[in-house]
């Protein structure tokens, strides 16, 4: 028997006074209780990555201020995004990259598949 997937959108706004980082929440439907799900809470505001397909120096995102984070989504397995920015000599970048859930459960099943393991390349 097949279970039906919810999908629920949430907006969700935390003070100022919220430290930055990681922080676990669930949520309760009608078949209970979720894993824990994690959000990110930043100082710097999230820009989404803009439509279409980045997966060519040609078609790079350009990032024209820092510091900036970007939430973007990918949609099938070996789909890479590419940004391009300026620096400078002796000016120092930090790259962080986050992979959306611990698990990823199968459709309407138990079953889990591994983490997904996000790698960053600089050209």
């Amino acid at each position: 028997v097949k279970t039906p997937i919810d999908v629920v959108t949430l907006r969700v706004e935390a003070p100022a006074a919220v430290a930055p980082g990681r922080y676990a929440f669930r949520l309760i439907g009608r078949n209970g209780i979720s894993n824990a799900l994690p959000l990110l809470i930043s100082e710097q505001p999230v820009v989404l990555e803009p439509e279409g397909l980045h997966q060519s120096p040609e078609t790079a995102v350009a990032v024209s201020s820092k510091p900036t984070i970007f939430t973007g989504k990918l949609t099938r397995r070996g789909e890479a995004d590419y940004y391009q920015f300026d620096a400078k000599a002796g000016e120092t970048l930090t790259f962080e990259l986050h992979s959306g859930l611990p698990q990823i459960a199968a459709g309407g099943s138990a079953a889990t598949i591994p983490n997904f393991d996000p790698a960053l390349t600089i050209f």
